[in-house]
């Protein structure tokens, strides 16, 4: 997307986060303790909104434009089916992402799922871009670590043999579309500066 795509996508991205996003710690597990220490992981969070679509025209037309619908046709075939959309926000301090499949959120038949991450900010390793393990998504589901009611945990890989260290990063510029396999596994590191790194995520 250009540039004057992007600051309409960001101000109407603001108006909703005001209005209708929730901040907690989402992903929760125990995992966290490996990622942060007791400081950090006290104060780490995420801002959210699921189905911005659902709010907003400008956030429709953005999920069907031609030049997206058109990239995508060319890796899943002419019928698309939109799933859902979600605003993943960093503020700073926001927190990582252990290593993780998205399969376990959104399981379908025959792993045809592509997540379009479309970035309203530059992201590097310091606001915590996204990471893969190249290849990964060659392996099909994998099973994933489940909480409980008593402990309860977010779906993510075992921290010991899947680690962000090992991932690849894919930093991205404002307006840049990263689209990858939900069978991709993936993960991103804390949000360590001044400034929120904001992305809209669609199925």
């Amino acid at each position: 997307f250009n540039s004057a795509e992007s600051e309409m996508q960001i101000a109407e991205l603001d108006r909703l986060a005001n209005e209708w996003a929730t901040i907690d710690k989402r992903w929760k597990g125990p995992w966290r303790k490996v990622y942060m220490d007791e400081e950090t992981e006290k104060n780490a969070s995420l801002e959210a909104l699921k189905q911005l679509h659902y709010y907003s025209h400008l956030w429709l037309s953005v999920m069907t434009h031609s030049k997206l619908i058109n990239c995508l046709t060319q890796l899943m075939g002419p019928d698309i089916e939109l799933h859902h959309s979600v605003m993943h926000t960093k503020p700073p301090g926001g927190q990582p992402f252990p290593m993780h499949q998205d399969y376990p959120f959104y399981a379908h038949e025959d792993g045809r799922f592509l997540d379009v991450l479309i970035h309203l900010d530059d992201t590097c390793h310091e606001n915590g871009e996204i990471r893969f393990l190249p290849g990964s998504h060659k392996q099909g589901k994998i099973e994933h670590i489940h909480g409980t009611e008593a402990v309860p945990s977010s779906p993510h890989l075992p921290t010991d043999e899947y680690k962000l260290e090992d991932s690849v990063p894919v930093p991205a510029k404002r307006g840049d579309v990263v689209v990858f396999s939900y069978y991709t596994i993936h993960g991103s590191y804390i949000n360590q500066t001044k400034r929120s790194r904001r992305m809209v995520r669609i199925g």
